[in-house]
């Protein structure tokens, strides 16, 4: 039997690339190839590698969407993984998600081909939403303070970084205090052993938006019907794209924290309830082997915070909290008033210069 060598991995050939030239050196009677290592393989094998390298091991197949929306089910998973042949969303198609990890869930696509991001449906790859929940509002029947959001934690501290609730009004219609914005994320200091200009660690931190806080309660005076706190949105999700051929962005995806609902109006002179507060944007981190065109538009905005259920004139209820991510803070909910609003997430494009 012959034995065949692969080109070298140094040339960054693409899947198709590769399999032209393997489909070049076989005939029907032959199926194996012998590694420059001496590994032998079957031709089926060939692309079935460690699935944590590099743009994965296309286990799942090609992706494409032409048109309409697929949507994947995450099944609540914290990280998701698809290990694609090929990434092709073109012409009107979209790529979306459903039923994140209530801690916010991390969507990592790879694919061992290339990657064609082209449709002209607004956020051709929708990862808005998928972060952490976002804390429920007060309820009016039970004059309650706002719950607060959630975020991912223990990955780098343990302080709160979604939005806190606001406080439920007093009886007799004053305002709540405004829930405040969480924590950000605590300095991290990376220590890296170089020697002879030698990088031998590196860490990319990736982390899903967090929720808002909810909206507090509204307080009684002689009405019969409290308001009731809006709830706090939830924070945007997390998207890792590895392509290990040839990257192209046209279209627009995103990662955007979700707006708070609005508080409801009380009765009479009953207290409104407070707005929830807007959760914090997510991140998005693309990174390629080859760049064709990256001209796209990535959308990591936080969410805008809910208003107060009623008027300013009117007895007021309790303030929303806002959300936070990495390296800012959102605003604060307004003292008897609308929640705050989310702050921005992060979206990072860069060449591998990391895995093979």
């Amino acid at each position: 039997m012959e034995q065949y060598y692969l080109p070298n991995p140094d040339q960054n050939l693409s899947e198709e690339e590769v399999r032209a030239i393997v489909s070049s050196m076989l005939t029907t009677s032959s199926s194996v190839l012998r590694l420059k290592n001496g590994q032998v393989v079957g031709v089926d094998d060939l692309f079935a590698t460690n699935a944590q390298t590099f743009g994965g091991n296309g286990s799942d197949g090609d992706l494409t969407i032409q048109s309409g929306t697929t949507t994947l089910d995450i099944n609540s998973a914290n990280i998701f993984i698809k290990n694609y042949k090929s990434i092709r969303i073109t012409e009107t198609g979209k790529l979306a998600f459903s039923n994140p990890n209530s801690n916010g869930t991390t969507v990592i696509l790879k694919s061992y081909g290339d990657v064609i991001l082209d449709s002209s449906t607004a956020n051709l790859i929708d990862c808005s939403a998928l972060g952490s929940s976002g804390g429920t509002g007060g309820s009016g029947a039970s004059h309650d303070n706002g719950n607060n959001g959630t975020d991912s934690d223990s990955i780098l501290d343990s302080t709160l970084h979604g939005g806190t609730g606001g406080t439920k009004g007093t009886n007799g219609g004053g305002d709540g205090a405004g829930g405040a914005t969480g924590a950000v994320f605590s300095p991290v200091t990376l220590y890296s052993k170089s020697e002879n200009d030698v990088l031998y660690h590196r860490m990319l931190l990736v982390i899903p938006g967090s929720g808002g806080g909810g909206g507090g309660s509204g307080g009684q005076a002689g009405g019969t019907t409290r308001g009731t706190g809006g709830n706090g949105g939830k924070g945007g999700g997390a998207l890792i794209i590895e392509c290990r051929g040839k990257f192209t962005f046209t279209g627009s995806m995103t990662a955007a924290g979700a707006n708070g609902s609005a508080g409801t109006a009380g009765s009479g002179f009953s207290g409104h309830g407070g707005g929830g507060g807007g959760g914090s944007g997510g991140m998005i981190l693309v990174m390629y082997n080859q760049l064709e065109v990256d001209s796209g538009t990535y959308t990591v905005s936080g969410g805008t915070g809910g208003a107060l259920g009623g008027t300013a004139t009117d007895r007021d209820g309790g303030g929303g909290g806002g959300g936070s991510l990495l390296s800012t803070q959102g605003t604060a909910g307004t003292s008897g008033g609308a929640g705050g609003n989310g702050a921005a997430g992060v979206a990072v494009r860069m060449k591998n210069a990391i895995w093979q």
